[in-house]
């Protein structure tokens, strides 16, 4: 709750992105992947609490606290307010995840006409598009991506198992968009996030990939145009 304004989570039915249409009037929205969320608050249902609200692991019925991060478990249902937007279950206001299916509240910025992000490595506009159903943000001019937090992993092991089968179909794959991602060629540089503004991480992926991304742990990776 923010300024006595309850928070009113909606999810996209095709990438899954949440956004906060508490404060938001109006008509229908189109999300950052380019479907279209209906503008309505869900009715919420009272459930079972099997998770726990601070850091989303499993729960017993009666359980006071959690077992692992040892955060008591809220059962007052007067205080719940909070609906999930992926399973419908109120949970108490401040809940970091859902305490009936453990989905994470991550909501986003409702996108405007206006608001293509910024590339991270050259400054264009990246409109929200679509790599099949994954919603990311690609940038027409470097040909990087960004790639929201919750999308990174299904979009690494889709372009695993696309690489999979080419190989063993006998198909060449072929070799990266731009030439380039060597850091003794390009040096080190270190981006900002284009959701938040704060400057990221490098990761070599995977510790061991030789890969080196950039990641906002709270929002997004930078994948460079031969990443992928």
């Amino acid at each position: 709750m923010t300024d006595g304004v309850i928070v009113q989570l909606v999810a996209c039915k095709s990438c899954h992105a949440q956004y906060d249409i508490s404060e938001r009037v109006g008509a229908d929205f189109r999300c950052g992947c380019g479907a279209t969320i209906e503008n309505r608050a869900a009715t919420g249902i009272d459930a079972k609490i099997l998770r726990c609200g601070s850091c989303g692991a499993a729960v017993a019925e009666d359980a006071a606290n959690c077992t692992y991060c040892g955060s008591p478990i809220a059962r007052d249902l007067r205080d719940f307010n909070l609906i999930c937007p992926e399973c419908y279950a109120r949970n108490a206001e401040g809940t970091r995840f859902c305490t009936a299916c453990g989905v994470a509240f991550r909501p986003r910025r409702i996108p405007t006409a206006d608001s293509d992000l910024a590339c991270p490595a050259c400054g264009a506009g990246m409109a929200g598009q679509q790599i099949g159903d994954i919603a990311v943000h690609e940038c027409p001019a470097c040909e990087g991506i960004w790639v929201p937090r919750e999308n990174f992993e299904l979009l690494v092991n889709r372009a695993i198992d696309a690489y999979r089968q080419r190989s063993s179909a006998g198909y060449m794959v072929p070799p990266a968009r731009v030439a380039g991602g060597s850091v003794a060629i390009h040096g080190i540089t270190y981006r900002h996030c284009p959701d938040c503004g704060k400057m990221m991480a490098r990761e070599n992926f995977r510790k061991r990939s030789g890969v080196i991304i950039d990641r906002c742990p709270a929002h997004g990776t930078w994948l460079d145009a031969d990443e992928l």
